[in-house]
């Protein structure tokens, strides 16, 4: 009686929880929208673009570690980073004052992007319904001390790792997106954005195929199981292998290469208005900080990619579950940029 009436009051305190962040996310948002407002229709510098967008990402990437929190599912973070992007090029569409066909390339190479993350989070990995493996990596390494400042407590280092996102959201992935639909005076669309956008397209379809390429392999394995249960035989003994067909055959990770070089077209789309700024900016210290977070966009998504969030976790993950196979897998394949594979005997 004790325990059921404890866990009622759980479910209870839970509910008035979510309920309150509810409200407090949607009037935050509506003073976001608010100031956005009065920033298009004023003249004032594209500081107060910027500052809306800390506000939004901090909020946005704090709700999502509160539900993180609540569900116990680290995964939350992988919906609040894209989304949060996704939100940024809505409201850059709507409330930019930049030169119109420029700022809808921008906005929409943005939006797809975002969309095609959440979307694949929401219905292919359904991650809402559980967390990714990879967490409980992350969590044995926070609780072996190998975590920010060597704190071992999980929801610290949630907190540092969601707020991570945030603040690429705010300091690297905005930059493309806040030069381009602010800048109101670069003039109409250059040849060298147009090959930016080719080159964003390329990059998107191929990361596409890449997934569906791994999605079809999973598929085999499932039906080879389904095929060995009907047989009458341990369906856990047919192991799942490594992916070598289409692109994987050349890149252990084909779509995090080609999300990589969707990140360089959006800074090559930017030259046409960065060097418009570089021909009539002040040279103060915000023209500075613009110029070296928009730089440094490429090298941030090296980084995030290869050695934070995206290979080097997964590939350990990866070596746990297949053991031999993979660690062959990568003696033959290259990480990253894609190569023409080793042979076996090599």
């Amino acid at each position: 009686g004790i325990n059921a009436e404890y866990m009622g009051s759980r479910v209870v305190f839970r509910f008035k929880l979510c309920a309150r962040l509810q409200n407090m996310t949607w009037l935050c948002c509506t003073e976001i929208l608010e100031h956005l407002r009065a920033v298009a229709g004023s003249t004032s510098s594209d500081e107060s673009w910027y500052v809306s967008n800390a506000v939004f990402q901090l909020s946005w990437m704090t709700l999502m570690w509160i539900i993180c929190l609540l569900k116990r599912n680290g995964s939350m973070v992988d919906f609040g980073w894209p989304s949060g992007f996704t939100f940024m090029a809505i409201a850059y569409y709507f409330f930019g004052p930049a030169h119109t066909l420029r700022k809808t390339l921008i906005c929409a190479m943005y939006f797809l992007c975002g969309f095609r993350f959440c979307y694949g989070w929401v219905f292919g990995r359904r991650h809402w319904t559980h967390e990714d493996r990879r967490w409980l990596v992350w969590r044995e390494r926070w609780s072996n001390g190998e975590a920010w400042f060597g704190i071992k407590n999980h929801t610290f280092n949630y907190f540092m790792f969601f707020h991570a996102q945030s603040v690429a959201n705010i300091l690297f992935v905005s930059a493309p997106l806040q030069l381009c639909a602010v800048n109101n005076t670069a003039g109409d669309v250059q040849p060298i954005e147009w090959f930016a956008v080719f080159i964003w397209a390329s990059s998107f379809v191929l990361e596409n195929v890449a997934d569906v390429q791994l999605g079809l392999f999973k598929l085999e394995h499932a039906a080879l199981q389904k095929k060995a249960k009907a047989a009458g035989e341990d369906p856990s003994k047919i192991q799942l292998g490594v992916c070598e067909k289409g692109l994987w055959k050349y890149s252990r990770h084909p779509n995090y290469f080609f999300e990589f070089m969707i990140w360089c077209s959006y800074l090559l789309f930017c030259v046409p208005s960065f060097l418009h700024l570089l021909s009539s900016a002040k040279f103060d210290c915000w023209f500075y900080f613009k110029a070296t977070t928009l730089a440094l966009v490429p090298l941030f998504a090296y980084v995030f990619l290869v050695h934070f969030t995206g290979i080097w976790i997964s590939e350990r993950s990866s070596l746990k579950r297949r053991g031999q196979v993979y660690a062959d897998y990568q003696a033959r394949v290259s990480a990253f940029f894609p190569w023409f594979p080793k042979t076996k005997s090599a």
